[in-house]
């Protein structure tokens, strides 16, 4: 969560992003996500501060 708390800090502008609704491809892309085991697999925020050089 300190990453993210990070990228929040830093990044404020993304508050003022619209959101959008999702056409077919990204309806696609978001099955295949929530099917693919490969994208359920999560590291440690240790690990990921690691790899991130943080």
């Amino acid at each position: 969560m300190r990453i993210w708390k990070m990228i929040i800090d830093n990044f404020a502008v993304w508050n003022n992003i619209e959101e959008d609704t999702p056409d077919e491809t990204d309806k696609a892309m978001l099955e295949e996500i929530e099917n693919d085991q490969d994208c359920r697999l999560f590291i440690s925020e240790h690990d990921a501060m690691k790899e991130l050089g943080l």
